[in-house]
């Protein structure tokens, strides 16, 4: 809320734009639904006005996520869909995963399975291809779900696997991060104890 009105009273319409689509997201992934669905509009309203196309398409998936929340699946599915052409314009891929398996989930919801399956994999796809590794645990958890609910019990055990090596592999790289900085901070430390030492040689 405080970027927000930095940005209105600096005059800064595109950190204005920034600071709502943000607020709107961390809104709507705190379940306050009624105050993202205002930010993520003003957003989407400021896109259009300053012609910044990709951050259309990420207010109207945002918008879309919002809705499928409210089990609006309906109103979710129109704004997943006029999403989409922005997105791959923009070739934004980590927020068209998201879009595709918003999609899969508004078609799970509506009894649509078969097409809910043709999102997820989409979904699935871009996200593999793109190495966006947490969307495509998403897609594969819900594809999972899905085989499940059509008796495919193949296809749903080679997802859960898809899915638990992906998981590892979220796992590995969280691990190798923390050992990077545990590493970095030790370097750190010790370059500073030398310097430390030196100064007092001078001394």
């Amino acid at each position: 809320l405080r970027a927000d009105s930095i940005a209105k009273a600096n005059k800064l319409p595109e950190l204005t734009l920034f600071s709502k689509l943000n607020i709107g997201d961390i809104y709507e992934k705190a379940n306050q639904l009624s105050a993202a669905m205002i930010y993520t509009h003003q957003a989407y309203e400021l896109s259009i006005l300053q012609k910044k196309d990709q951050l259309t398409g990420i207010a109207l998936n945002n918008l879309g996520n919002i809705y499928n929340k409210r089990a609006d699946y309906i109103k979710a599915s129109s704004y997943y869909e006029q999403c989409i052409p922005f997105l791959q314009a923009a070739e934004d891929f980590n927020n068209l995963s998201e879009c595709y398996i918003g999609l899969a989930r508004t078609k799970k919801e509506t009894g649509k399975i078969d097409s809910a399956i043709w999102y997820a994999k989409r979904a699935y796809d871009i996200a593999t291809k793109n190495e966006f590794l947490a969307k495509a645990v998403d897609a594969s958890v819900l594809l999972v779900k899905l085989y499940k609910n059509k008796a495919n019990i193949d296809s749903a055990f080679a997802y859960q696997e898809i899915m638990v090596n992906l998981t590892d592999s979220i796992d590995s790289k969280e691990r190798a991060k923390q050992v990077q900085s545990i590493t970095i901070a030790e370097d750190t430390r010790q370059r500073e104890m030398a310097e430390e030492k030196e100064k007092e040689v001078e001394e």
